[in-house]
């Protein structure tokens, strides 16, 4: 039997035999299928149409699988993005010589599928938006990541909200048109139904010296209650050095853009 295409949960994930399951997490749509001793997994980003007319019945063709042999079941995390997220806000910005400004961006998730293998626990990894590569950092340095064009702290359930603090300890005015958030090191969190990170704190030192940048450790003061649903893709570091304001090749920027 198909059950409806309930909304995500995430947690473990208990299938029948034989049984088959859709989850929705924004436009993304995941099917779980149980044999006797196999678990299937399916994915497909559904356009404005396909959610606007969905049909549970109706065929789907999908785009990625993964097949799991074992009779446990699995987990359904969220995740984040494999590489940083380059921001364009919707409009620049100022920052004033010793002022400190807040700013809420939001980050598309991925349904991370896991089994209780210690040593190789993923299956399979599903992006709830299929988003651009953009290139930033200087000519010997360029990192590859995904671009962004908005900051948004709209949230739903297919998104994260990640609070980034600027502080601009120079003595000169700070322009921001573009920012690129490293995600690698957050975590995700779960309050009164929304999904934050950990706030990031990026020091601007002046001209093109490289920026001070910290994760801080918990929940941000904006998740009341906060519970730990996602650990980082990497162990955090403290505080890193990361050059520089301006990209010197491919019209692209390393942290923050400064005009």
């Amino acid at each position: 039997m198909i059950s409806s295409a309930d909304s995500i949960t995430w947690g473990a994930c208990e299938l029948d035999s034989p049984a088959l399951r859709r989850l929705r997490c924004g436009r993304l749509l995941v099917e779980l299928c149980r044999s006797q001793d196999q678990i299937y997994l399916a994915s497909k980003t559904l356009s404005k149409k396909e959610i606007d007319d969905f049909d549970e019945d109706a065929p789907i063709e999908w785009n990625r699988w993964a097949v799991y042999t074992g009779n446990e079941a699995v987990r359904i995390q969220p995740g984040l993005p494999d590489l940083p997220i380059l921001f364009e806000p919707a409009s620049s910005f100022q920052v004033a010589a010793g002022v400190e400004v807040r700013i809420l961006v939001r980050l598309p998730l991925s349904v991370v599928v896991e089994v209780p293998d210690e040593m190789d626990p993923l299956l399979a990894e599903f992006p709830t938006e299929k988003l651009s590569h953009a290139w930033f950092g200087e000519n010997d340095q360029e990192e590859l990541c995904y671009s962004v064009s908005t900051c948004d702290s709209a949230s739903d359930e297919s998104t994260v909200i990640a609070p980034i603090q600027i502080r601009n300890d120079s003595s000169e005015t700070l322009d921001v048109s573009r920012l690129c958030l490293r995600v690698a090191g957050l975590s995700i969190f779960r309050s009164e139904g929304k999904l934050w990170s950990n706030e990031t704190l990026i020091s601007f030192q002046g001209g093109i010296q490289p920026s001070k940048v910290t994760v801080r450790k918990g929940p941000p003061a904006e998740a009341v209650a906060a519970d730990l649903i996602a650990p980082p893709r990497e162990k955090e570091s403290g505080s890193v050095m990361r050059l520089t304001f301006r990209s010197l090749c491919r019209g692209t920027s390393d942290f923050l853009e400064r005009d």
